[in-house]
């Protein structure tokens, strides 16, 4: 019904009787999807702002497809035109209402600008029995365009290609390659017809010639004739040769090629996929040489050998043929991969240029490389019938657009609607009009609506209120301290957060390379709180441990207490930190303890500042203060480098210190740093002396009675060798502050010492933890294998089990692959230990580097899952000191290595397993199912139970053999302040009375090693052994430093990998000395990836590493 309302107040209404319904026009569109006739897939379009909405919408789709009266092809074009395109999209692909109920989601996101479309032709090789045929069925306009290059090609041949692809005869060279042309030219036009256009092009081989009649170079009849004429001339050719497909790179094969002069590279497609061609016993001899070097080869199945010398007899007829044709500039750029550069258009009107294209090699990768960095390519269409250069460019460019126009796993209408999906979904939208052509919907759909992702937007408080009083808590009136409290005891709780977020000046003390807190800056939190609680004198502060504060996020949260007046109105006091987000059982550090008392008044000899400068004082240099600081591990920053003159007279010391203009000081009472600077001249001081820095360990009888000085004169009174009384006054000679400091003598590397035990709380270890009961995916039958011939015994069970990896290929490819490794001693099938486990498990790991670079390289396992199942070769047990979770095998532990960097490398494409059952493994599909069902990338499996490795925080039990926590106040005391200890008594147990053998000690790590042994375990006879032994850059150092800590050290050349060398080496020590304990430092760095490696520079890094392990 039609109403309208008259202003005046006068309404007309108009009721229109409803049309009869029509059928939807769903034949109007050959070329459209559709379910009628032949059931020709369609999709549906959805696009939303976030990938969850996105899902939702997927789900509302499914259901709306359970309306029988629809007709998908109208719901796909009403979806694409009448809605919104958001960047996150999807396609549902189906030919009938019940496929698109059960479609899976094609998912992508749409980038915010979108490159060139580049459509790269594929070679020979992935022709199959009847491709195209249902193209061909499906869309007429892929029909007539094959119709077209079919009757340009026929006369040509002997037998006409529509009989030719039904047969086995597409598997030779004079019919693959023009059947081939004719698919590709079609999908060509099929695509362009629904709107896709290619901004460049390139082709693999013959694939190139398809390239260049697409790009105007060659007219039909031309190009029919040029590849007739190249496929029946290399058909032609004499058999006896043969292809071989490598893991390796060109820079790897060529040396190898030197000895065979009839055997070229064919075709470099990526770093780790080289294909060689020559005479068949020549390639024979290479495959075994590169099987020796670990090194995975596959022939091809072919009849000749392809862009080899053996192609030399047919090039001058060729070239003949090729110099009568008729060429054209290009109206789209063509990319060769003859030379991997951008083609011009002399070079393809080239008859030279398309003989040696016949000849040389197939420079794919390099191409590519030039669409993408040139050309700015973001998204590629693989022309042809498989997935084969996708898989390629995914490998090579993974963060680029790779979609293949057809794929043997789905039948020939699906694919090719679901890459045009895929395209949508990616960036690039085709023309709707002709993709749906007239289908229209009667009556019209009504379509789901958009699934909103609800969320409220009411302000809650997420903190405390601003206010402490809110709280029941009083502000501090400290910039370091946020409230306080009074306590029902009389005492009184002070709290805070430092971090240097919020304190950035702070980090302008560092001593050692970490941020402190100052004595300070304790000693003045202590002051503020005891004049808050009537007790303004420290009677007795002692620093129990520094205050490091975090250089990263979080703070340290802050206690200072003070309890309850006695009977004389003292109170203890304490300062206490925990990290922010440190666990609940975590306990808080002490950092200082002491005793307030009510002050005593100004005392009586503050009249030292009266006259000043000092009379009869000596002036001391202090430009050059802070760099002489800095050497020995002060590192201050602008605000704490306050001192600005300096005075001795006797053994008394004057000085100046302020701080820089921009710091402010009014809310502190004496500013930390300011403070701190008029203890520097005792540290000057002690520079002239013994050279060694002294720390603050005690205050006593500090007072300070003046707030917001920014300058401060200071008079500092040596008491005796390790104490100092202090005054200061401000810039006036007014007393402001009297403290009696002690400090303690100590070293650099002491004091980092000292930091260090108590940053130990970030220590963390792995531990294995139970993982909750997965959700097994949903896999259909056959989607598990299991590859066998890695261990002793493959696997007993209902899966099937295939000896090597082609002949599982061939099957089909599965969803996970299992593959059992195991070394035979560890199976029981070696009781010699002599045999060499470090040999066994050299052989082991190249065995499994072998097959994942050849599961990488292989197209077929873009979308399997490599299962490594090993039995007790990593220690996952609660204590890694009790024998039942101990590493059983040795020889497998180096597989979990390597499979963990491929991991990282390749996620998703692997997959680790331990388990500790005796026996074969038992191929259970529920058990699988449950492995993979928890998405974790490494599992083991202990009593039934899957334990995932996680790090956790190293408990306090475990990290460190002192008898408490951390230091006491003793800690901060220099060597002569510690109790006389007998190295012996000071060895720790774990090594030894005897010697320590250090392999590997003159690179680096074993120096550092070898200075901690002696530092921090009392170690006295070190053994040090590298191959250079003394001639090793940095030794004589080395054996000088240990020798200086009172080491006794004997360093020595020896490849420890050698058996003869080691032996005689461990004859060497002395029987009043044996061998105690070994650390074992050895080893070589050569780092490349999965795909780059090879069995040299496997065998070179374990040879130093296990085999030296071994033979120790």
């Amino acid at each position: 019904g039609v109403s309208s309302f008259g202003i005046s107040g006068t309404n007309a209404h108009v009721v229109i009787e409803g049309a009869d319904a029509a059928p939807a026009r769903a034949d109007a569109a050959p070329d459209a999807p559709s379910d009628g006739g032949a059931a020709v897939p369609t999709l549906w379009p959805l696009s939303a702002r976030s990938p969850r909405a996105l899902a939702q919408q997927a789900e509302r789709a499914r259901a709306l497809a359970s309306h029988a009266e629809l007709v998908p092809a109208a719901v796909g074009r009403a979806l694409a035109q009448g809605r919104s395109v958001l960047p996150y999209r999807g396609v549902l692909v189906g030919a009938t209402a019940d496929e698109l109920r059960g479609a899976e989601l094609v998912e992508g996101v749409a980038p915010d600008s979108v490159g060139g479309l580049a459509f790269v032709f594929s070679g020979q090789g992935a022709q199959r029995i009847g491709m195209g045929e249902e193209l061909y069925a499906a869309f007429p306009v892929y029909a007539a365009a094959r119709d077209e290059a079919y009757a340009a090609l026929d006369p040509h041949l002997e037998v006409p290609l529509r009989e030719a692809i039904a047969t086995d005869l597409i598997h030779q060279t004079g019919y693959t390659q023009p059947a081939l042309f004719a698919l590709q030219t079609a999908l060509v036009r099929l695509y362009r017809h629904w709107g896709i256009h290619p901004t460049h092009l390139a082709g693999h081989s013959i694939g190139e010639i398809t390239a260049a009649h697409i790009a105007g170079v060659l007219s039909l009849d031309d190009a029919a004739r040029l590849i007739t004429t190249r496929a029946r001339l290399m058909q032609q050719l004499p058999t006896g040769g043969a292809m071989l497909a490598t893991t390796t790179d060109e820079a790897t094969l060529l040396p190898r090629l030197a000895d065979h002069p009839n055997v070229g590279i064919a075709a470099l497609n990526s770093p780790a996929n080289t294909v060689l061609s020559g005479p068949d016993v020549d390639i024979a001899r290479l495959e075994e040489v590169l099987r020796q070097d670990g090194i995975k080869t596959r022939r091809l199945t072919v009849s000749h050998a392809f862009h080899s010398p053996l192609m030399a007899p047919v090039l001058d007829e060729f070239r003949a043929v090729a110099e009568t044709l008729t060429y054209h500039p290009p109206t789209i750029p063509i990319v060769s991969t003859l030379t991997g550069e951008t083609a011009i258009p002399e070079q393809l009107a080239d008859p030279d240029y398309l003989t040696r294209h016949l000849r040389h090699t197939v420079r794919y990768h390099h191409a590519l490389t030039t669409l993408l960095e040139q050309h700015h390519t973001t998204h590629h269409v693989e022309i042809g019938p498989d997935a084969t250069l996708t898989t390629l460019g995914s490998t090579a460019y993974p963060d680029a657009t790779h979609v293949p126009a057809l794929n043997k796993k789905q039948s020939e209408p699906h694919a090719a609607v679901t890459a045009l999906g895929m395209l949508h979904t990616h960036g690039i939208t085709p023309d709707w009009t002709t993709v749906f052509g007239d289908v229209s919907p009667t009556p019209p759909i009504e379509l789901p609506t958009y699934a909103f992702e609800h969320g409220t937007y009411w302000l809650t408080r997420t903190g405390p209120s601003g206010d402490p009083g809110a709280l029941g808590l009083a502000s501090a009136e400290h910039p370091l301290l946020g409230a306080g409290t009074e306590l029902a005891d009389g005492g009184h709780l002070f709290t805070g957060r430092l971090a240097l977020s919020s304190h950035p000046w702070l980090a302008d003390h560092a001593i050692t390379g970490r941020v402190l807190l100052p004595g300070s800056a304790v000693l003045g939190l202590v002051l503020h709180v005891g004049a808050a609680s009537g007790t303004d004198l420290v009677e007795e502060l002692a620093l129990e441990a520094p205050v490091v504060l975090p250089e990263t996020e979080g703070g340290l949260l802050l206690q200072v207490v003070a309890g309850g007046a006695d009977g004389e109105g003292r109170r203890t006091v304490t300062v206490h930190s925990r990290a922010e987000h440190a666990p609940d059982d975590k306990p808080w550090t002490l950092h200082a303890s002491g005793v307030l008392a009510p002050s005593t008044g100004v005392p009586e000899d503050a009249d030292v500042f009266a006259a000043w400068p000092p009379p009869g004082a000596e002036v001391v240099a202090v430009h050059d203060a802070y760099p002489r600081l800095a050497a020995l591990g002060y590192e201050y920053g602008p605000v704490f480098q306050g001192l600005r003159a300096m005075w001795r007279r006797g053994e008394e010391l004057f000085a100046e210190v302020a701080l820089p203009d921009d710091t402010e000081a009014p809310a502190f009472g004496l500013h930390p740093a300011l403070l701190d600077a008029a203890l520097h001249p005792l540290a000057l001081a002690s520079l002239d002396g013994d050279g060694q820095l002294r720390l603050p360990f005690a205050f006593r009888g500090a007072s300070a009675w003046a707030a917001g000085v920014g300058a401060l004169r200071v008079h500092i009174r040596p008491d005796d060798a390790d104490n100092s009384t202090l005054m200061f006054a401000d810039s006036t000679g007014t007393p402001v502050g009297v403290t009696r400091l002690s400090a303690r003598a100590t070293t650099a590397a002491r004091l980092a010492e000292l930091i260090g035990a108590h940053k130990r709380d970030e220590l963390y270890a792995l531990e294995w933890t139970p993982v909750g009961e997965p959700v097994p995916p949903r896999h259909a039958a056959g989607a598990y294998a299991v590859l066998g011939g890695y261990a002793p015994a493959t696997a007993v069970g209902a899966i099937p089990v295939y000896a090597d990896l082609e002949q599982l290929l061939s099957d089909g490819s599965p969803t996970v692959v299992a593959v059992p490794v195991e070394s035979a001693a560890a199976a029981g099938g070696c009781d010699d230990a002599a045999a060499g486990l470090a040999d066994e498990a050299r052989a082991l790991t190249l065995r499994v580097h072998a097959l994942v670079k050849s599961w990488l390289a292989d197209a077929r396992t873009a979308e399997t899952t490599l299962l490594f199942v090993t039995r007790r070769a990593v220690a996952a047990g609660g204590s890694a000191t009790a024998d039942a979770d101990l590493a059983a095998d040795l020889a497998a532990a180096p597989v979990w290595g390597l499979i963990r960097s491929a991991q990282s490398e390749h996620p998703g494409r692997f997959l680790l397993l331990d388990r500790a059952e005796p026996g074969e493994f038992a191929a259970d599909a529920g058990q699988i199912a449950r492995v993979v069902g928890l998405d974790e990338p490494q599992l083991a499996v202990r009593d039934g139970v899957l334990l995932a490795p996680r790090l956790v925080r190293y408990a306090a039990a475990e990290r460190s053999e002192r008898p408490s926590e951390g230091p006491s106040a003793a800690s901060f005391a220099g060597p002569s302040e510690r109790p006389s200890a007998a190295p012996s008594e000071r060895l720790s147990p774990r090594f030894g009375t005897g010697t320590v053998l250090v392999t590997g000690a003159t690179g680096q790590l074993g120096g550092l090693v070898a200075r901690h042994l002696v530092e921090r375990h009392g170690v006295r006879r070190l053994l040090l052994t590298s191959r250079s032994g003394p001639n090793a850059p940095g030794a004589a150092e080395l054996v000088a430093g240990l020798t200086e800590l009172d080491a006794d050290v004997t360093l020595a050349a020896c490849d420890i990998a050698d058996p003869e060398q080691l032996t005689l080496l461990l004859g060497s020590v002395p029987a009043e000395h044996p061998l105690s304990a070994v650390v074992h430092t050895a080893g070589v760095l050569d780092d490349a990836t999965v795909e780059m490696l090879t069995s040299e520079r496997i065998a070179a890094v374990l040879r130093p590493k296990s085999d030296a392990a071994w033979h120790l």
